[in-house]
């Protein structure tokens, strides 16, 4: 016999004075173990169930991958890269890409009744 199993079964079908007091407290306790741990595993399984709609999402405000200029602007306003044709043309020989869409964005704020909010407004182009 396990170690644990004779453990448990002494304590759940214990003799003693205290029995009619223990036995309750110790089968709340071991339904509240059982709730908790059916409660984590429950919002473990939302958490990953809804990992693909949340990167959609994220995916969805911008893009996998955003090519700009390098330097020391801290601000929201990228400097512009030059769409050279052969440049572009390099780009769209990548079986990976599936599109080039060119984009700019200004920082700006916009108030509503009470309220100020810093806002940045993106831009695409047509096509």
């Amino acid at each position: 016999m396990y170690f644990e199993r004779f453990i448990a079964s002494r304590i759940l079908k214990g003799e003693g004075i205290g029995i009619r007091f223990t036995n309750p407290l110790l089968r709340i306790a071991i339904a509240a173990i059982a709730l908790g741990m059916a409660v984590m595993i429950v919002s473990i399984l939302v958490v990953t169930g809804f990992r693909k709609q949340i990167t959609d999402k994220v995916i969805g405000f911008g893009s996998h991958i955003q090519i700009s200029s390098f330097d020391n602007n801290y601000s929201y306003e990228e400097t512009p890269i030059s769409a050279s044709p052969s440049f572009l043309n390099d780009l769209t020989k990548d079986p990976d890409i599936k599109g080039i869409h060119p984009f700019a964005s200004k920082a700006g704020i916009i108030k509503a009744e009470e309220d100020i909010e810093g806002i940045i407004l993106k831009g695409v182009d047509q096509n």
